[in-house]
């Protein structure tokens, strides 16, 4: 009898193989509940997931290459895609409380608050920017539970305490030539995360379901505008604070995305950015999308916040109350109703 001896490379590669194919098997046995979004930015159509394979150089020289699922759909059904928990604080009390639930196979968290009583409230969803750690924001929920508000903020995947992988990082790993559409991807992968705080939310019983918001600053406002497009969800307003200032000019699928959301959603919006943030092009020229589309919305550039564009950019968002409060809150009361 002869033995063939193969090399250590061959069966490295054969137990990939292997392993992938038995992956593949199991995810494909459990079914989710799906709605349709619109195309997206590479014109793949949003019914179905679609994989790429990006290749990154790594600081070796070696090839690095990741499968990444650009998930295109979102679940809108509470029963398959929510598992809630809450922690032991007095959800009577400001808090924040952190809160679980799953978007897919993934678990994330969330940091929730709400006004004392049983409500029920109207509810805002937030949406953080690109940070990796981010955190509850107190001066911003204070502000809107004070003004008998529930704030829920979901933790989108591969964020501190989130599963999955950050796109900070896929962004890195990514060959240059296709990292701006690795941004897009994700940023359309993570409207599941959204959408899966929105349905714990209308799980809770002091969350009035028919007076739900989408707001979000920076990568936020971007979620912010990329959820909202979707039907169904029983969204009545969203804001966006500064959304892809920081990327408007250096990604153009990213403005194509947005102006696509723009001719999609029927959620009235309010676009606003301080004078001072990186760029207010995304403000100015998305509101004159929705105006030439005959959109609801309303635009404002606030005078300049603090010395710095970052100040003028997040700080702006989380500290801003006392300059935006007000138009804020009257935008939210004219359409939650």
């Amino acid at each position: 009898m002869k033995f063939r001896f193969y090399s250590p490379l061959i069966l490295a590669a054969a137990a990939v193989f292997i392993a992938g194919c038995s992956q593949t098997q199991q995810s494909s046995s459990t079914p989710t509940q799906q709605v349709t979004l619109p195309p997206s930015s590479s014109g793949q159509s949003a019914s179905n997931q679609a994989v790429f394979d990006y290749s990154a150089q790594t600081q070796q020289g070696q090839t690095q290459s990741q499968q990444i699922m650009a998930v295109s759909t979102v679940s809108t059904n509470p029963s398959t895609s929510i598992v809630g928990t809450t922690s032991s604080v007095n959800p009577e009390a400001f808090g924040p409380t952190q809160v679980q639930f799953m978007s897919g196979p993934l678990h994330l968290v969330g940091y929730l608050s709400k006004p004392a009583g049983t409500g029920p409230f109207p509810t805002i969803i937030y949406n953080h920017g690109s940070e990796q750690n981010p955190n509850f924001n107190a001066p911003l929920f204070k502000y809107f539970v004070d003004n008998g508000y529930v704030v829920l903020e979901p933790i989108r995947r591969g964020d501190a305490g989130s599963e999955g992988q950050y796109i900070g990082d896929l962004t890195a790993l990514a060959r240059p030539v296709v990292r701006t559409r690795v941004v897009v991807d994700q940023l359309n992968a993570q409207v599941n995360d959204v959408v899966a705080g929105l349905n714990y939310a209308k799980s809770l019983p002091y969350v009035d379901t028919n007076r739900l918001a989408l707001m979000g600053c920076s990568y936020g406002g971007i979620e912010t505008l990329l959820t909202a497009q979707s039907s169904g969800l029983g969204v009545k307003a969203a804001v966006d604070f500064a959304g892809a200032s920081e990327s408007w000019a250096g990604n153009e699928l990213l403005r194509m995305a947005l102006f696509r959301a723009v001719d999609t959603s029927t959620v009235p919006t309010y676009f606003l950015q301080a004078q001072n943030d990186y760029n207010t092009q995304p403000s100015i020229q998305l509101s004159g999308e929705a105006a030439k589309m005959q959109k609801t919305y309303d635009m404002k550039i606030y005078p300049a916040f603090g010395e710095t564009s970052q100040q003028g950019h997040g700080g702006f968002c989380l500290d801003g109350s006392s300059v935006w409060g007000t138009d804020v809150l009257s935008f939210l009361s004219k359409y939650l109703k």
